[in-house]
């Protein structure tokens, strides 16, 4: 029979039910890391123990009890017994007693029985109550020990040997309570389609991660989580630069700089904060050129980062950062490693020694390059970057005569890592760990589509690379319940939805497979189209084409970001007309016409309530918005800035060996970035600018209604003209809410069909209807013409409401 051995005692598993195994009569399953506090066979005893207890007590208080009362008797019994009183304060042997003596006894023997009695009983009515206690001990250790044979008997069935070592700390990681058995096969399936050869190694590279960083998170971190509500990510977010927000006189802010500015986004209600790369990094690209995963030493180094996220994290703020993982800069120790000709860090990269470029295609405004390999494989790239370099490759020579080519996807100072290698993705597994140990949150998945790459494919999302996904996915998860991944994905909406998976449970806990909030690339550019040319149409074109997300995942979405504004999501007919409007306020379009640079308050000429019109629309969309810093103030475009960034890549791409020229140089995003002094947004919040109070007015009242939040079910409204934006938003256990706002600069009338207010506000006809506007706490009343089957609600130039149903 087998046998467990606990930390050098065994338990015999027939006793616990018959369990079946597969493997021999021999085997022995070793758990050394394991304490069990006590096994089966003691609880039997222990039961035992206090079943013969009862019996002996029970015994010996009824023949108590029984016994005569009478003097003569109880003396009578005591002389016959001859018990040893020694302890009792008696005499130990029998005497023949003058009568006095004989009297005395007697009084002091009856309080001795009468005391002993009572004591008897007591003690009965403890033993009693361990014993009804004791089912349920029983019940319960019966319980754990049998849920944990059954983990080992699953974990033998998925495992081929206990001699595996990813079995063992695997096992430790469920008895820990930090994975499951569920999820202990899951993570197998993972490791498998992305190394089949070698997925033990990966699979237990990933256990060993997680249980060394469970074992050393903190217990306040431990509590914030659980105290955190599960959609938490839910509630709004605010994204910046740390270098760039709340600016001094420097021009430049560190993270201490960003702690003064945490009260600053506390006012407008934010808690949820992005931050973009704080890397260390040459910053050849923004940052996303990574050299070292610790913060930067410009932001104030590793010290200023961990005081920062100690304070964030006091305040009650839930930060997201940067997983910059498809690439490092040349200048990382990794790389530079492997230039020398370390075998272990050349194999941290892709390689395509060989691989020959053989032409390039036009297709849909992207340059496509086609590559050959020796072995006649033909693989397509689409370029990122084709005003800088038209090649997917970076030849390195090593030892003088050998020549390496490294495989990237970006710029020629940005090589590819191979991120199916095992020991790569172990520093990942630590990078992570320590950053979720740190208090992080959240992790924006930078150029996910392009992480796994296979000759003979476009290297576009492929199905190892949602592998891939998932399985970080689930790392984070294994740390931290309440972690969730923000993936990059420039794509159509029906694309970019695979990357959040399916639905499903990870440590028993509902979520979806992939990512948790997915930006939305495709939303951005309809609200471009809607806000700049004033028409609703292209916002509930794609609104009625949205693909359905898992229950836990949301859009995240935006109306300006860091990085291009891309035109390709718009249609054929209507891309000239943005590219011209985008030039028209001061932006430059790129790229074959596919991508821009502008800030939004430029294209909406500065006009506040416009642009606040504008962030009341992202409001309104499906899911979560997601405000850029500058947006809540108006901030233009900064052409001093993008100078300063066109000389200074010009600078580091000679120092990179790329002799570009200026004009080349300029990257029209730096537009949409650079610095913001502190004094600005206090200015505009001392002047409580339009933007800035109804950012800070629809952040609390999403908090406060589930009308407004992101699970909301939207309901779109016929409002008689395009230019007006109409919709009611309704949830459980909330009233519904009629949402409206006049896109053009003229006063219009909104029409709204009485079957509608009727089906969704639940109001009956009626010749006029009072409503508050929650925006600005007035009564509005929708009128209704005689004979007219619409109520009529006038509203000013870029106006907006949110109107809640009042009892007229």
């Amino acid at each position: 029979m087998p046998r467990l051995k606990y930390s050098g005692s065994e338990i015999s598993t027939s006793s616990l039910g018959n369990l079946s195994r597969t493997s021999s009569e021999q085997d022995v399953i070793q758990i050394d890391s394991l304490q069990w506090k006590e096994d089966w066979q003691h609880l039997e005893n222990l039961c035992r123990s206090y079943q013969e207890r009862i019996a002996s007590l029970e015994d010996e208080i009824q023949a108590l009890v029984t016994a005569e009362t009478s003097q003569s008797s109880i003396l009578s019994q005591y002389k016959a017994r001859n018990a040893d009183w020694k302890g009792r304060g008696c005499m130990q042997r029998e005497h023949k007693l003058p009568r006095l003596l004989e009297e005395r006894l007697f009084t002091i023997a009856i309080h001795l029985f009468e005391g002993e009695v009572l004591r008897l009983r007591q003690e009965l009515e403890r033993t009693v109550h361990h014993l009804e206690q004791l089912p349920q001990t029983v019940e319960a250790a019966d319980r754990l020990i049998t849920q944990e044979l059954q983990r080992i008997r699953l974990l033998d069935t998925v495992m081929p040997t206990f001699q595996f070592p990813g079995n063992a700390v695997a096992f430790e990681a469920i008895i820990k309570g930090y994975s499951t058995v569920e999820d202990v096969e899951y993570v197998k399936e993972l490791c498998l389609i992305l190394q089949t050869g070698n997925w033990e190694q990966l699979f237990t590279k990933f256990f060993r991660a997680v249980v060394l960083f469970r074992d050393h998170q903190s217990i306040e971190l431990q509590r914030r989580d659980r105290e955190l509500d599960p959609s938490w990510y839910k509630e709004p977010w605010y994204y910046t630069y740390v270098q760039y927000f709340g600016t001094k006189d420097n021009n430049r802010s560190t993270f201490d700089d960003l702690i003064e500015m945490l009260p600053y986004l506390e006012s407008l209600g934010f808690r949820n904060l992005y931050l973009l790369p704080h890397y260390e990094s040459p910053l050849a690209d923004g940052g996303y050129d990574v050299s070292s995963y610790r913060a930067r030493k410009n932001l104030g180094g590793q010290e200023a980062y961990l005081r920062f996220m100690k304070v964030a994290i006091l305040k009650g703020f839930r930060v997201a950062t940067d997983a910059i993982l498809n690439h490092t800069s040349v200048e990382h120790s990794w790389f530079r490693r492997a230039r020398r000709g370390d075998k272990r860090y050349l194999d941290y990269y892709l390689i395509r020694n060989g691989r020959k470029k053989i032409g390039e295609v036009e297709r849909n405004g992207d340059i496509i390059c086609r590559y050959e390999d020796p072995d006649k494989t033909i693989s397509e790239r689409v370029c990122i970057f084709p005003d800088v370099d038209r090649t997917h490759g970076l030849l390195v020579t090593q030892n003088k005569d050998t020549v390496v080519q490294f495989y990237r996807s970006f710029y020629p100072f940005q090589v590819d890592l191979d991120l199916r290698n095992v020991s790569v993705l172990d520093e990942i597994f630590h990078i992570l760990g320590e950053e979720v140990n740190q208090g992080i949150l959240g992790k924006r998945m930078d150029a996910i589509p392009y992480w796994i790459k296979k000759p003979g494919t476009s290297g576009d999302s492929l199905k190892e690379t949602h592998v891939l996904h998932s399985l970080l996915k689930t790392y984070l998860k294994h740390l931290s319940s309440r972690v969730v991944i923000i993936p990059e994905v420039v794509k159509s909406a029906s694309s970019a939805a695979s990357f959040i998976g399916k639905e499903m449970q990870l440590l028993g806990q509902p979520c979806s497979s992939e990512g948790d909030l997915l930006l939305a690339f495709e939303m951005q550019a309809q609200l471009r189209e809607m806000n700049y040319l004033q028409t609703v149409v292209p916002f509930w074109k794609l609104f009625f084409q949205l693909p359905r997300l898992p229950s836990n995942a949301e859009w995240l979405n935006l109306l300006e970001h860091h990085d291009e504004t891309y035109l390709s999501f718009f249609s054929d007919q209507v891309r000239p007309f943005i590219a011209s409007y985008i030039e028209e306020h001061g932006g430059v379009v790129y790229k074959n016409q596919t991508s821009a640079g502008c800030r939004y308050a430029d294209c909406l000429n500065h006009h506040v309530e416009r642009l606040a019109t504008a962030i009341f629309t992202l409001y309104m969309c499906p899911g979560v918005p997601l405000i850029y810093y500058g947006l809540e103030i108006g901030w233009g475009n900064n052409p001093s800035h993008a100078t300063f960034a066109q000389h200074w890549q010009q600078e580091i791409f000679k120092k990179f060996e790329l002799h570009m020229s200026e004009e080349k140089c300029f990257d029209p995003r730096e537009l949409q970035r650079g610095p913001i002094p502190k004094t600005k947004f206090e200015e505009a919040m001392n002047e409580k600018i339009p933007t800035i109070e109804l950012i800070r007015r629809l952040n609390y009242l999403r908090r406060q209604r589930n009308s407004l939040s992101a699970t909301a079910q939207i309901h779109p409204v016929d409002s008689g003209h395009i230019c007006l934006f109409s919709m009611i938003r309704v949830a459980i256990d909330d009233e519904p809410l009629l949402c409206v706002a006049n896109l053009s600069n003229n006063q219009m009338c909104l029409t709204i069909p009485n079957w509608q207010l009727k089906q969704y506000l639940s109001i009956d006809e009626m010749t006029h209807i009072a409503m508050t506007d929650l925006l600005t706490e007035q009564n509005v009343v929708l009128i209704k013409q005689k004979e007219d089957p619409h109520y009529l609600l006038d509203l000013p130039p870029f106006s907006r409401a949110i109107l809640n149903k009042y009892i007229r």
